[in-house]
């Protein structure tokens, strides 16, 4: 990495931040222009720790069969291919590396599910495949089984990475960090079926139908005919012209006929639909969930058109409720699992647009997850429109049944019914005193502004005047101090930040056996 163009204040401010970065700072090359400014060349390697969320296809995943769960099951994993320069960035053994297997795409299992899945992409092509050790692909299998290593009679789980008869790890793991999502769950089965497998039958069905019914129209438009050589010129018959003449003797009716393909398209619909309502019986989808004929709009009433839309929609929401509550649900256990065990630090995040600091490491107890569908839901919105009208009446009459942490959180789930993920760009938070200090700060100032002109007709207001605005001076008063406080405690922190950083540069100059601008040697 090279910088140039930089200042004596930069310079020590970027080596500073690259030392805390960099598990290995090099400096390769310097020099200083001649507008006082610097040009330095750092060599920096960076362990980078990340946690990461896989998509993993249906034929790469391996699962033992018959597995009623995740956790139940024997032996979990997947299939992966990566690249000999992936593996020795993950920090394997070179020799290790070049002994294992080249991935041959020919020699797939099931008729190579996975270069079908990738043809037309140029996955299949030898030449989107670079000729060079470091770029040939590897299969590994990552496989998380449950077997007794250690000889003590009971079968824990080990996380074992292998690649043909190599085995590259192989670790205890107390759990197989994988998630599965069915749209319909099985009884104990680990893996479940999809609304495409219920209609997979049917459409097949429908697809021959379909075949048929234009084999038909081929042969009704383009009809073979019946003729009599004897009586009629083949040569006339065979040459196709528009208002041409076919010779024949005799009577042309029996010289030449037509030989007929009935027409069996209109029968063949009714079969077409008949599929169509077994796979609406098979999955639950009906076709008037899609709409209704124009012409029939008028037959329907109110009530069962809603009743319709609604049905539709439940199932909808079944199949994502289905899926958060078996794949998702694991899948945030998991990532909490892994965080609180991999994460060595604390780290900042943003959360709804605000900075939180957030460490792992105090986390010493699993937590339950519990699971909420969002939706655009007049039934939920009408029943929120009801309890805060009880709310404000509750108020109103000095009720302790109510407070505005109540009303806020009405108040939010009201604007999340309506598709709204943020409330607090709507509504003040009661939890956050920062808006409800904005909120009083602008309440005082109209009551100065009321005040001011209730004494210019009324002399004896100056007095509520006074008192208002004392109000709002230490209303203001309040975050003034915080900022001097703030300013202040920055100050003290940049000249032990200066400090330090002179340490630092010195430390690298001396290291490096080269010039650093800001050192103090």
């Amino acid at each position: 990495v090279e910088y140039d163009g930089l200042s004596e204040v930069e310079l020590m401010q970027l080596v500073n931040d690259l030392q805390n970065e960099a598990d290995k700072l090099e400096v390769i090359g310097q020099s200083e222009n001649d507008d006082l400014t610097y040009y330095v060349q750092f060599k920096i390697r960076r362990k980078i720790k990340e946690f990461v969320l896989l998509n993993i296809p249906c034929d790469e995943l391996l699962i033992t069969r018959n597995a009623r769960s995740v956790e139940s099951a024997q032996i979990v994993g997947d299939k992966v291919v990566k690249t000999r320069s992936q593996l020795i960035s993950e920090g394997f053994d070179y020799d290790t590396v070049s002994k294992l297997p080249t991935y041959n795409k020919c020699s797939e299992d099931g008729g190579g599910v996975r270069s079908v899945r990738g043809k037309g992409l140029g996955e299949d092509s030898d030449e989107s495949t670079l000729n060079h050790w470091a770029s040939e692909e590897v299969e590994l299998c990552d496989l998380y089984v449950q077997v007794d290593f250690d000889g003590d009679g009971i079968a824990e789980r080990r996380h074992i990475l292998k690649s043909g008869n190599v085995i590259l790890e192989n670790e205890y793991f107390p759990f197989a960090p994988y998630s599965i999502m069915s749209a319909i769950s099985m009884p104990h089965r680990a893996i479940g079926r999809s609304r495409a497998e219920l209609a997979k039958q049917t459409q097949r069905v429908k697809s021959v139908l379909f075949r048929q019914i234009l084999d038909n129209v081929y042969r009704v438009n383009n009809g073979r005919t019946v003729v009599n050589d004897d009586n009629t010129n083949m040569d006339d018959l065979l040459t196709v012209r528009p208002n041409g003449v076919v010779r024949t003797k005799g009577d042309p009716l029996t010289a030449v006929a037509q030989l007929q393909t009935p027409y069996i398209g209109d029968k063949a619909l009714q079969v077409v639909q008949y599929v169509d309502s077994l796979r609406s019986e098979s999955t639950g989808h009906n076709m008037m969930n899609q709409g209704l004929d124009s012409d029939q709009l008028y037959k329907e009433t109110a009530t069962r058109f809603k009743g319709i839309e609604e049905a539709g929609q439940a199932k909808i929401e079944l199949v994502a409720r289905t899926m958060a509550e078996t794949g998702f649900k694991r899948l945030a256990k998991v990532l909490a699992w892994m965080v609180s065990h991999y994460q060595d630090e604390a780290k900042e995040i943003l959360v709804l647009g605000k900075p939180l600091t957030v460490d792992p490491r105090k986390w010493r107890f699993d937590h339950p997850v519990s699971v909420t569908i969002h939706k655009d839901d007049e039934a939920a919105l009408g029943n929120l429109s009801g309890l805060l009208n009880i709310h404000q009446q509750l108020k109103m009459t000095g009720s302790q049944l109510t407070d505005e942490s109540k009303l806020f959180n009405t108040l939010s789930k009201s604007v999340k019914a309506m598709g709204f993920s943020d409330p607090t760009q709507f509504f003040n938070d009661p939890s956050q005193p920062e808006q409800l200090l904005q909120a009083q700060v602008e309440q005082l100032s109209e009551m100065v502004q009321q005040l001011q002109q209730q004494v210019q007709q009324n002399p004896l207001a100056e007095a509520e005047l006074i008192k208002a605005q004392a109000k709002m001076a230490e209303a203001q008063g309040k975050s003034t101090n915080d900022m001097q406080k703030f300013v202040m405690d920055l100050a003290q922190k940049d000249e032990h930040f200066r400090a330090n950083l002179a340490k630092e540069l010195t430390k690298l100059e001396l290291d490096s056996q080269k010039n650093v601008p800001g050192a103090l040697i």
